[in-house]
């Protein structure tokens, strides 16, 4: 008869097949420290039921390659068939249930929990009643509670998770709760999809949330906690300064009893018991332990017993590495990571914290003693190293850390360096950027270079408030500029006018040309689908027209077709097809025919004869379908497709809605002012066909918002009340 904690060790292995005895790449879980964190002891402590279960032939180990574990091989363990074979003889109460439950988002493991039965209850009689938030120093065990709650939830509604840091925003936790295929932007639409909903949310390391974005989240989680079946848990080392009216729990140390589990049977009892209380009963200052370590005379604090215990037994040229890890904002990639070469002696000793079998980064508790061990010149010189070494890793996942590396070591080349990549760092992640410019802010509070690349990301993330506070640092043509784009997003529709006078009078004759051009056609997008223009925003396009400059251009066809294109959606909107068709035949004459702007602008006259009976459905969808084949502008077959739809969506519901799930979802476009109107009337269409879903309506509406399209907003605001 095995041991419990035997049976921990085989039910542990019996989770994965036997396929894997054969592998190259092995998960961690079968490697010593990925089995001690599994089951919940000390690594320490598998040595003896190990060596036991060893000898009934229940297991055979050999060396493998652990995935994300380093170069090296390590030993790892496999269960055998007569290991099987004993388990499925057992009765089910014999051994602990592993299977992992049903959660969205990045929830760490299931593990084993030894003790913890009294905060476990106490949790869930708080959230019968109403939201949590767990705290308790690093390493106390609350993520590993709040899992233990979460797979007792799971069985009965949804639970999503999500592990935050410091460049985490609320879109990304909105992303990684994946709650929909397309989220919202707008947290009051993405409130309204919890209505009526029952579930559980999961914030961990809440504390790490950078100030930059806390009150975006603060706000997204007070707007879903409105709806009373929602349960929050955050899980924080502090208490938080806005406790949401949820109940709090404090989790403390553990009990003797279940310390001495933890430490294994390889130990004596008393000196088990002994061990425990000179380490606080920490359950990550247990795991810490090494039998090699000389024990503490007497009760000693975790701070002090990871600074004078355990990095003291570490070597001072693994410590340099150690250090620089420590600097990680978040987990990184452990093919990438700086101590990429000592992962397994680092695992060995339990001072890593995994993320689906590849991500890494220091225990926190380790990390923080670490960091609060360096000089402020020695923290300089680490970031320094480190952006040398991410720099040399040229991987998309990797520029972030570089440029957050950089901000720390080197302020000033970093804002030049930025400056160049803007563009494409705020695609690849806007939220972490945000931060790193809002660090050096605080120490260079009047830098107009700093505060200009501040007010374009904020630009980009659509943060009105923010925006309206950072332009007051500007000035001259950048002052303006930012002026202009505060405007739009208020929807200060008259400013804007005036602004754009002084833009216009500032540029060159190409520039004020796109300028104008580029006013007209928001004049032509700011309405809702199959909406005509009122007689007097038709004279103020064709006002905006006729200021352009064509004496100085080069380049006259670029704006001549620019020009045509807007004067045909003209004469298809004041129902003059004839001149539609004669300004079609005018660009095949100067573009081939099978030019994407040739192919837009038939479709949308085949589109314009559906709508007035003079070709049938069938023709319509043929055409269009034909020519987005062809055309090469993903932005612009997508949106053709798209006004097809809302051409038949009103008669032809079933129809719609099953091209409407072919269609392209806008956060997999490039970011633009296209895009973002594409995405508003993606969102619009989607209410329609999920019979006018009020998240999506209040998304759509935002969206037009945001691209400057307040009349249509507008519009849609007052459908949206009548629905309320």
């Amino acid at each position: 008869m095995l041991t419990q904690p035997q049976l921990r060790i085989l039910k542990w292995l019996s989770e994965y097949p036997s396929s894997m005895e054969k592998s190259w790449d092995v998960s961690r879980d079968l490697s010593l420290p990925g089995i001690a964190e599994g089951i919940g002891v000390v690594r320490s402590a598998l040595n003896i039921p190990l060596t036991k279960i060893e000898e009934h032939g229940f297991v055979q180990k050999r060396m493998a390659h652990v995935i994300g574990g380093g170069s090296r091989r390590r030993q790892v363990y496999h269960i055998s068939n007569s290991g099987r074979d004993y388990l499925s003889q057992l009765h089910v109460s014999d051994i602990t249930t592993k299977k992992p439950k049903s959660i969205f988002g990045n929830p760490p493991k299931q593990i084993d929990i030894y003790g913890r039965n009294t905060e476990l209850a106490q949790s869930l009689e708080i959230l019968s009643r109403k939201s949590l938030i767990i705290t308790g120093m690093p390493g106390i065990g609350k993520s590993v509670l709040v899992r233990k709650i979460a797979a007792h939830y799971a069985n009965k509604k949804t639970v999503r998770w999500v592990s935050a840091n410091e460049f985490t925003d609320y879109l990304e936790i909105c992303s990684v709760w994946n709650f929909m295929p397309m989220i919202p932007q707008d947290v009051e639409s993405i409130a309204l999809y919890f209505t009526n909903l029952e579930e559980v949310l999961i914030i961990d390391d809440y504390h790490l949330i950078d100030k930059r974005h806390q009150s975006k989240i603060q706000d997204l989680v007070s707007g879903i906690s409105k709806h009373s079946k929602m349960k929050f848990i955050l899980i924080s080392r502090d208490t938080l300064d806005t406790d949401f009216g949820f109940e709090k729990l404090k989790i403390e140390s553990l009990d003797v009893d279940s310390c001495c589990e933890m430490l294994g049977e390889d130990i004596e009892l008393s000196k088990r018991a002994d061990i425990s209380e000179k380490l606080g009963r920490h359950p990550l200052a247990l795991k810490l332990y090494d039998s090699t370590f000389e024990s503490p005379e007497s009760s000693i604090g975790i701070i002090d017993y990871v600074n004078d215990v355990v990095l003291k037994n570490i070597a001072e040229e693994d410590k340099k590495l150690l250090n620089q890890m420590s600097l990680e904002p978040n987990p990184v990639n452990s093919k990438f990571s700086i101590i990429e070469p000592l992962i397994e002696k680092f695992d060995m000793q339990s001072l890593l914290k995994w993320y689906n079998d590849s991500d890494i980064e220091l225990q926190h508790l380790v990390r923080n003693v670490t960091r609060s061990n360096l000089s402020s010149d020695e923290i300089q010189e680490i970031h320094s190293q480190l952006s040398l070494h991410w720099k040399n890793l040229p991987v998309d996942g990797n520029l972030i850390n570089y440029f957050y590396h950089l901000s720390k070591s080197a302020p000033d080349i970093f804002v030049e360096r930025i400056s160049d990549s803007l563009e494409q760092v705020m695609e690849h992640n806007s939220a972490a950027l945000a931060v790193m410019v809002e660090d050096i802010i605080e120490q260079d509070y009047n830098n107009e270079s700093l505060r200009y690349v501040a007010c374009k990301i904020a630009a980009n993330r659509y943060e009105a408030e923010y925006l309206k506070q950072s332009v007051e640092f500007l000035s001259g043509d950048k002052r303006l500029e930012m002026d202009f784009i505060l405007a739009k997003l208020e929807g200060r529709l008259e400013q804007c006018e005036i602004i754009v006078e002084q833009l216009i009078a500032n540029q060159s004759s190409f520039e004020a040309n796109k300028l104008l051009i580029s006013l007209a056609t928001q004049i032509l997008e700011d309405r809702l689908p199959n909406q005509k223009l009122d007689d007097k925003l038709i004279r103020k396009v064709n006002s905006y027209l006729n200021r352009l400059d064509f004496s100085k251009l080069a380049n006259r066809n670029v704006i001549l077709v620019a020009v045509s294109m807007i004067k045909f959606t003209l004469a298809l909107d004041e129902d003059k097809l004839s001149d539609a068709v004669n300004i079609l035949e005018s660009i095949e004459s100067i573009q081939h025919n099978q030019n994407p702007i040739c192919l837009s602008m038939q479709s949308k006259l085949k589109i314009y004869q559906y709508d007035h009976g003079i070709i049938d459905f069938d023709s319509v969808v043929e055409s269009v379908q034909s020519n987005c084949a062809i055309i090469d502008n993903k932005l612009m077959s997508e949106s053709l497709k798209l006004k097809l739809i809302e051409s038949i969506i009103e008669t032809n519901l079933d129809q719609a809605a099953k091209m409407f799930t072919q269609l392209t979802k806008p956060n997999l476009l490039p970011r633009s002012s296209p895009a973002l109107r594409y995405c508003a009337r993606w969102w619009l269409a989607k209410s329609k066909i999920s019979n006018l879903d009020k998240s999506s309506l209040k998304e759509s509406i935002t969206r037009y918002r945001e691209s400057g399209c307040h009349n249509a907003a507008k519009d849609l605001e007052s459908k949206l009340h009548s629905i309320l």
